[in-house]
């Protein structure tokens, strides 16, 4: 992600993002803008923290995986790299 900001002297300021979808998706750089817009606003100034709707997300422990898919997607993707690619992950 890429954020530009352009300061217009005594008035205002835009805000630009260039993203990559491998990167981000829709939600994530709504969510982002959102944030930055209620940061920006009087009442975060008042309270100078994000609201909890607006607050990220990291707990990956919440997606769970009953059919071992991730497992299985790991198998195949060490079997296309090859044993030279699987050793230097264990060595790691």
């Amino acid at each position: 992600m890429a954020p530009q900001v352009t300061l217009f002297p005594n008035q205002a300021f835009c805000i630009g993002i260039a993203t990559h979808d491998a990167v981000i998706d829709g939600y994530t750089a709504i969510a982002f803008m959102k944030s930055w817009a209620y940061l920006c606003t009087k009442q975060a100034k008042q309270h100078p923290s994000l609201l909890p709707k607006l607050t990220p997300f990291f707990d990956r422990t919440v997606v769970k995986d009953p059919t071992g898919l991730c497992i299985k997607y790991l198998k195949n993707w060490f079997d296309f790299k090859g044993p030279i690619f699987r050793n230097s992950i264990n060595e790691a």
